[in-house]
Formats: structure tokens, C-alpha cells, sequence
């Protein structure tokens, strides 16, 4: 089933990279770049999950691998920001 969900994920990934940036205004592709940091983050959490169900089965083995805390976060922030604005709510880091 793997397949199946990851392959609809990479087609999007795919179109968004044909997407001459350079030609858009800058909203544009800030909106660009926010579809496709989204839709690689949601390639990441539909990968962890499969293999969570993976690793439920014995199929695979856990492994420890170094983030960038700050960066996640940014880019969480960067993610939820434009419903935060739209909804009126102040969002920020610290």
C-alpha cells in the first residue's frame, strides 16, 4: 500500500518543481515554496507513519538521526502562519 499513497505525494512534489520560479511574483512564490515545504513535510510524516506500522510488524529497526530543532520549528511556524493570520491569531517563536 506503500505505493500507493507515495506516489500521488511525488507527483505533486514533481509539478511543483516545473514551476519556473523565477518567472512569478514574489507572492507567488513564496506560495510556491510553502506548497512544496508542505507537501515534503507531509511525504515525511506519511513515510514515518509507514514505517511506524513497519516497525509494528518487524519489519524494520528504529535509528536515531540529528535535527535541527530550531529549523523544525521555523519551519512548523512557517507552515501554520498564513491560517494563524488569516484566523487572527498572533503566532511566534521564542
Amino acid at each position: 500500500m506503500s505505493h500507493e499513497i507515495r506516489t500521488p505525494m511525488n507527483g505533486i512534489l514533481g509539478y511543483l518543481s516545473l514551476i519556473p520560479l523565477q518567472r512569478l511574483e514574489e507572492a507567488d512564490r513564496q506560495n510556491v515554496q510553502q506548497a512544496t515545504d508542505s507537501s515534503l513535510h507531509l511525504r515525511q510524516v506519511v513515510n514515518e507513519t509507514l514505517d511506524f506500522f513497519c516497525r509494528q510488524a518487524g519489519e524494520i529497526s528504529y535509528q536515531t538521526v540529528p535535527f535541527d530543532l530550531d529549523q523544525t520549528c521555523r519551519q512548523v511556524l512557517d507552515t501554520l502562519k498564513p491560517l494563524a493570520e488569516q484566523k487572527g491569531i498572533p503566532l511566534r517563536l521564542d
